[in-house]
């Protein structure tokens, strides 16, 4: 807890170590939601959901992202 920052470079990190990871783009971007990156947070959710293989988990974070962002219209498209 409280510790966010922290988190970020350790996802940046993991997405660095391994760029087709669905998982590790998925983290990285609900880190960064988490610190109000919301641009940021967006681009690499849509990562995580274009490389992930029918989950389905990339496009609710990317939806709750957006919504946390104040674009509701983009949550619903997602």
């Amino acid at each position: 807890l409280g510790r966010r920052a922290e988190a970020v470079v350790a996802a940046k990190r993991a997405v660095d170590l391994d760029p087709l990871s669905s998982i590790a783009w998925g983290l990285y971007g609900v880190y960064l939601g988490q610190e109000g990156r919301y641009p940021q947070a967006v681009e690499a959710l849509q990562r995580a959901r274009t490389l992930e293989q029918g989950e389905g988990q990339g496009v609710a974070l990317l939806g709750a992202v957006q919504l946390a962002a104040g674009d509701p219209a983009a949550a619903l498209v997602s």
